[in-house]
């Protein structure tokens, strides 16, 4: 049994290594996490988008993280969408966080922040009320869906 429990880590390993050799040769990716440390939000975002461009979800959710504690609406509209949708072993679905991160987004100007912190009001709460305002400051923002989804609440 020893063996076998030896092996599957040993495996684990390589395949952990495998994959941070990958991401680590990267330049963009490092020169990114490099910014990221020194407190640029727009690094962090990329570096996350990297990540998940490399399906390493447990990295993109953290650099979406620390791009939202910075302000960067990208990050928290991002983050939203992972807790929104919820990732397999790695990020619970949590639609309660994922619209907290969706109005943090809104509030930091995002269109797509404000269209989905409108759609979990109107299709999940079902709070009309609420979906009406967060679809309106979307469509102040340029998003058509969120157009669409104001003007279907006011008839």
């Amino acid at each position: 049994m020893k063996k076998i429990i030896l092996a599957v880590l040993a495996f684990c390993a390589f395949c952990l290594a495998e994959q941070i050799e990958i991401l680590g040769s990267n330049d963009e990716l490092g020169a990114n996490i490099q910014k990221c440390e020194k407190g640029d939000s727009e690094a962090c975002f990329q570096a996350g988008w990297l990540f998940s461009q490399f399906n390493s979800l447990d990295g993109a959710k953290d650099f979406y993280e620390k791009a939202c504690n910075g302000k960067n609406f990208k990050g928290c509209t991002n983050l939203g969408a992972l807790y929104f949708s919820g990732v397999d072993g790695l990020i619970k679905q949590d639609i309660k966080k994922a619209k907290e991160l969706f109005i943090k987004a809104c509030d930091l100007k995002d269109a797509d922040g404000c269209n989905n912190a409108g759609y979990i009001s109107e299709t999940i709460e079902k709070d009309n009320k609420n979906a009406v305002k967060f679809y309106k400051k979307g469509c102040d923002l340029g998003h058509q869906g969120a157009c669409g989804g104001y003007n279907e609440l006011n008839k």
